[in-house]
């Protein structure tokens, strides 16, 4: 690997790293991924990209609706790889299925098993050991081969144990169990030796140390922190590292009292420390709405309608605070940095969802700029001057938000034609109106309320 890829993989994970802690999932998923295809065979890389993966889907278990139709498309290229032995093709196209479903079982082990043909034994067992808790045969299987190769062969022994528990027509893990039994026998004595020859008889050093996992450097990181603060209370740069840690470690109590006490050390000058404060404030809320929206699909309505109307009204409220205090990082982050357009984006968003369309037009127009957001932007533009009942400007913005989508975006092409036949229909230009619709009825028949207003034209004209 040439000393360019790592740096830039560096700098990658790093910045990676920051959207993280400022829960800007979609840019950090961008970034780790980035640092795979440059590195792929360091294992930090490998679990930032899986961890950020599982809590961009709530940690569900099974990533997106219809996830494995939509996994399709990824999983032939995986497919078309392997046969032609692009082994780094097949991991790189298994992280694009993994992005819709991190739990996927086949797409796993597919990826361990390239990630193994180009050497990287080491990842490609931590690959498989993510998927442990589904219990196949075949994951337990292909780690026994791992763990053997790597000489864990205790490891080796308990997973042909699993593989054996699970399929028991398989004769071959009982022969393994025994074969590895004696190979790590020998290995212990050979261990044994090396330590009664080193040092003269002493005890020596010859095992390597076993590397140090997420879990334990974030723990040892937090000590040494609040050591630092303690030692300096006026250290800012202490509590920063301290509060992302706590964030990282997922208790955003200690993490907002970690960034507000390094805020009243900088005697409140530290834009920084207050973004990252508002940040993390907005997360419990984030939390909330998410056990509200499944205690909602608990509660069937016709059973208990006033339960079931109290519990939307609490997500309405929540969705409303998570808007407001959203708006007020966005906010800060602009300060920070004005020509942030992904941020002006964001705030144009929100602003329109909270009915300040003067504000969503303005930083709107500013996220056009932003060439990832750019046809949203665009969307939600024509929806702002739609809702002024400017309709010229409200066609053109979704005229061109129209030609600026992504072909394969059907989503996206089908919301752009609804508030393009609401502009038209508000203009009474029934046929055109009627047109859009039409396009849509051809693609999704059930989209919003577009078949009851194709009745309602039909039925007027």
């Amino acid at each position: 690997m040439s000393d360019d890829a790592e740096k830039k993989a560096t700098i990658f994970f790093q910045t990676g790293d920051k959207a993280l802690g400022r829960n800007d999932l979609d840019y950090a998923l961008e970034c780790f991924n980035n640092c795979c295809k440059l590195v792929p065979s360091k294992l930090i890389y490998r679990q930032a990209l899986r961890g950020t993966q599982r809590k961009k889907h709530g940690n569900n278990g099974k990533g997106v609706s219809m996830a494995s139709m939509r996994m399709k498309p990824a999983r032939m290229k995986m497919s078309v790889s392997k046969q032609r032995g692009k082994w780094k093709d097949v991991v790189d196209s298994a992280e694009e299925a993994l992005a819709l479903n991190p739990w996927d079982i086949p797409t796993l082990i597919d990826q361990a098993d390239a990630l193994h043909q180009l050497g990287h034994v080491d990842v490609a067992i931590w690959v498989l050991e993510t998927a442990q808790d589904n219990k196949t045969a075949d994951v337990y299987r292909n780690l026994a081969h791992y763990y053997e190769e790597a000489e864990q062969f205790q490891k080796s022994i308990k997973s042909w144990e699993m593989v054996s528990k699970l399929d028991p027509a398989d004769e071959n893990a009982l022969v393994k169990i025994r074969q590895l039994s004696a190979a790590e026998t020998i290995q212990k004595g050979k261990f044994d030796k090396d330590d009664q020859d080193a040092d003269g008889g002493s005890q020596g050093t010859s095992r390597a140390a076993a590397p140090e996992s997420y879990e334990a450097r974030l723990a040892r990181e937090i000590r040494e922190f609040e050591a630092k603060v303690e030692e300096d209370p006026k250290n800012v740069s202490a509590y920063r590292d301290l509060g992302e840690s706590y964030r990282r470690q997922g208790d955003l109590e200690k993490a907002a009292n970690a960034f507000r006490r390094g805020y009243e050390a900088s005697g409140g000058t530290d834009a920084d420390m207050n973004l990252r404060l508002k940040e993390v404030e907005v997360e419990p809320y984030r939390r909330k709405l998410s056990d509200l929206e499944h205690k909602r699909t608990q509660i069937d309505p016709r059973k208990d309608p006033e339960n079931a109307q109290k519990v939307r009204d609490l997500i309405k409220a929540c969705t409303a605070k998570i808007i407001k205090l959203e708006s007020e990082v966005y906010r800060l982050r602009l300060q920070l940095n004005p020509d942030d357009f992904g941020s002006h984006y964001e705030l144009g968003y929100r602003s329109l969802r909270l009915g300040d369309l003067d504000e969503a037009i303005k930083s709107l127009q500013k996220g056009r700029n932003d060439i990832q957001r750019k046809w949203q932007a665009m969307l939600y533009l024509g929806v702002a001057f739609w809702q002024k009942k400017n309709y010229a400007l409200a066609d053109k913005n979704l005229s061109d938000a129209t030609d600026a989508v992504p072909s394969g975006n059907e989503e996206g092409r089908k919301e752009i034609l609804y508030y393009r036949g609401r502009v038209a229909q508000d203009q009474n230009d029934l046929p055109r109106a009627l047109g859009f619709f039409n396009d849509i009825a051809a693609i999704d028949y059930e989209f919003k309320d577009v078949a009851k207003r194709i009745d309602e034209i039909t039925a007027a004209s």
